[in-house]
């Protein structure tokens, strides 16, 4: 299509998609930041589960990052990275119990003998946990990847639709963008964007979330009335505050009679 600038990646390299974005500086000038694109794949034929991004993936990687911090003066080229699933360093944003919690939810594969919330000792750490974080069971070694390469500032994740939590693990941002597509399950009414905006003075990437009921209106015609009713809305309940209940119930009421 017209002014799209995805591109299906270097041969020989496994999965579709493998590539990246150099930002130049609002001169036109100098290289400033990068941005990449990797295929994580659908699932681990092998050992079952999800996959991850495979061997030669991360060779590639660090063969382009290597290159793009030679020029740019030795220095590592700051970088937002995106892919479909997450790495399993997400779960290093959480702290696991044994037994359920208002805000907890029970892990994912190799993670599912606990459950899990957000860690309250970790200040980095915004949005809402609202599903269990799917990754593969198989660590390959990524995120030790983007840490010996020192460039990714940032990774975005899909994949999990009700989560929009962020936080930092070892200086790097981890998060999940949430889901746009009204048509895709997601958190109720909190479908939303990630609105991801860079700045070129400091270099560093900064998230916004949009939410489509605040720029549209409640109206969603894939919308049923308990749509409407977001997991916090329940959950408040649980804390003896309808606050959140009531605004969902006004808001389901509203755009459904």
């Amino acid at each position: 299509y017209d002014k799209c600038l995805a591109v299906k990646g270097p041969e020989g390299v496994f999965g579709v998609g493998n590539y990246n974005l150099v930002l130049k500086d609002s001169a036109g000038v100098k290289d400033v930041f990068n941005l990449w694109f990797l295929d994580s794949n659908a699932y681990d034929t092998e050992n079952g589960g999800y996959d991850y991004v495979h061997d030669d993936q991360i060779a590639w990687y660090e063969t382009t990052s290597a290159a793009l911090a030679q020029a740019n003066g030795g220095l590592p080229l700051p970088s937002v990275l995106f892919q479909h699933i997450c790495v399993p360093e997400m779960y290093d944003l959480l702290v696991p119990s044994k037994l359920p919690g208002i805000y907890s939810v029970q892990g994912n594969g190799t993670y599912s003998d606990r459950f899990w919330k957000l860690d309250p000792g970790n200040s980095t750490i915004e949005g809402g946990l609202w599903e269990p974080p799917c990754p593969s069971g198989t660590n390959n070694g990524q995120f030790d990847s983007w840490k010996a390469m020192g460039d990714v500032r940032l990774a975005i994740f899909g994949h999990d639709h009700s989560n929009n939590f962020s936080g930092e693990v070892d200086g790097i941002r981890l998060m999940f963008a949430g889901v746009a597509g009204l048509a895709a399950y997601g958190n109720g009414a909190n479908h939303q964007a990630s609105l991801i905006t860079i700045d070129e003075a400091t270099q560093t990437a900064q998230r916004e979330n949009i939410k489509f009921v605040d720029v549209v209106g409640p109206k969603f015609k894939h919308f049923g009335f308990f749509d409407y009713f977001e997991q916090d809305c329940w959950r408040s309940l649980l804390r003896f505050d309808p606050r959140p209940f009531i605004k969902c119930l006004k808001m389901a009421v509203a755009a459904t009679f």
